[in-house]
């Protein structure tokens, strides 16, 4: 693409050993998913058989970087070059564009004696892979629910968030109080809204095949269980 940044190094990692195994030729779905995700502006790729239009092809759903969205049809051109340099040319190759289905996420947890409650919530956001935190020094790309670990169409449930809040070192229990998809769609997760109040406990979150959940940092609400009162003598 013309004037774009280089490529992450996160997705130099992920799409570099299917390169050198492929021998840089399109064969399997899994290369095509390679050669999307070295495509600067892509974080995520997914290729599979799809039949559009009653012709068979192979679909690449693809998660652009946040602002980057118009740039499909350039992902989508890049591809094509790809298929009639490297590939069969047998099929067509469609580019689907993905999205991110932000949900909301309300927890109440126990601070274990002698741990500071801000180096634990810090602690605890990057377990959960909350986004929008960079500026706070959270890194939450390899959280439960950050970019590097979802998958498209991969749902979640309310216990995995209890659970990795719980394994966070200064916690000592952890309670989901809240869970559901946050209602709207784009690009910003600043615009999105709650649902009406009282927000509802989900079980789990369903997704959608073309999308991935991810949770925004002003879309989680964690609080501080009082401690228990001191007993009389």
């Amino acid at each position: 693409m013309p004037g774009a940044p280089p490529e992450e190094g996160a997705n130099a990692r992920d799409a570099a050993p299917g390169k050198v195994q492929s021998l840089d030729r399109l064969v399997s779905l899994r290369d095509f998913e390679t050669e999307a995700l070295a495509i600067a502006g892509v974080s995520k790729a997914a290729a599979a058989w799809e039949l559009v239009n009653h012709v068979p092809a192979v679909q690449v759903t693809v998660l652009m970087d946040t602002g980057r969205a118009a740039e499909i049809a350039q992902v989508q051109n890049g591809l094509n070059l790809s298929n009639r340099c490297r590939g069969p040319q047998r099929f067509p190759v469609i580019v689907h564009p993905g999205t991110r289905a932000y949900i909301y996420v309300n927890a109440t947890y126990a601070l274990s004696p002698t741990y500071q409650e801000a180096l634990v919530t810090k602690a605890i956001k990057a377990a959960l892979g909350v986004a929008g935190e960079e500026s706070a020094g959270v890194d939450g790309s390899t959280g439960l629910l950050g970019m590097r670990q979802r998958a498209f169409g991969e749902r979640e449930y309310a216990t995995r968030i209890a659970g990795a809040i719980q394994v966070v070192e200064g916690v000592s229990w952890a309670k989901v109080t809240a869970l559901g998809p946050m209602i709207g769609s784009g690009d910003d997760p600043a615009a999105l809204t709650f649902p009406a109040s009282p927000l509802l406990l989900l079980d789990l979150v369903p997704c959608d095949s073309d999308k991935i959940l991810a949770l925004y940092s002003a879309h989680l609400q964690l609080s501080l269980s009082a401690p228990p009162a001191a007993k009389e003598c």
